[in-house]
């Protein structure tokens, strides 16, 4: 959907656009994120979560020129090695940083997405489909020359107040419902979540259909705290 928005016109180009994963669950504000964008005049500027060294490789890792300088000068989906692993690490800290968004893409970084996926869309596809992480940011950051262009990646930190979860497993989307059973306060903002936004992450998702399981813990969920969601997708991972 955001690639053909692109292309057909419905996503416009002219201003910055804020990207939200659907699986995320958060009460991160995106105001402050903006704020930051528009000061370091970036072309990207990605939301990353400071983890412990164990936790990295299941998500992307990012490396900064320095903790007081946050321009990203290096870009890996889910490292393995412990070369590529050091690379995200924060500093002379024991953290390491893994995007997890909000993205927010410049008008510049639309325009060259745009024109490319017009021309070439089979460079933002791998064997789940169209991806934005592995084709996307990984361009962006580490394929400048490629491009033509010197694109500004700038990373903002989460900061430690506001809360960010994974629903991209069953697993974990069990956890964040019974952590707002006990405590209905625990976000302050409950996104939707839409079963496009997470179709890319199972192998078979044509024939995606809704996990008894978590439909149950919606209902619950809907009832005891008036929460709505719609085309909620969660499967067995």
């Amino acid at each position: 959907a955001f690639f053909e928005g692109l292309k057909n016109g419905t996503i416009p180009t002219d201003k910055p656009l804020v990207f939200v994963w659907g699986d995320n669950f958060s009460d991160i504000k995106i105001q402050p994120i903006m704020q930051f964008h528009e000061k370091t005049d970036a072309d990207l500027t990605m939301l990353a979560l400071p983890v412990k060294k164990e936790r990295i490789s299941a998500l992307g890792a990012v490396q900064v020129k320095s903790e007081e300088d946050l321009t990203a000068t290096w870009f890996m989906e889910k490292p393995q090695t412990e070369e590529e692993i050091a690379k995200a690490k924060l500093g002379n800290t024991n953290q390491y940083l893994g995007i997890v968004g909000p993205y927010i893409l410049s008008p510049k970084a639309l325009e060259w997405i745009k024109e490319n996926y017009t021309a070439t869309p089979e460079k933002f596809h791998n064997a789940k489909g169209y991806d934005f992480s592995s084709t996307i940011i990984d361009t962006l950051v580490n394929k400048n020359e490629e491009t033509g262009k010197d694109f500004n990646v700038q990373i903002y930190i989460k900061p430690e107040d506001e809360t960010w979860s994974d629903l991209g497993s069953s697993k974990d989307f069990k956890a964040e419902m019974l952590k707002i059973k006990h405590d209905k306060n625990a976000y302050k903002y409950m996104p939707l979540l839409y079963k496009n936004s997470i179709a890319s992450m199972i192998d078979d998702y044509d024939n995606i259909s809704i996990n008894p399981e978590a439909k149950t813990l919606l209902a619950q969920a809907e009832k005891e705290y008036g929460l709505i969601f719609k085309n909620v997708v969660a499967y067995k991972g």
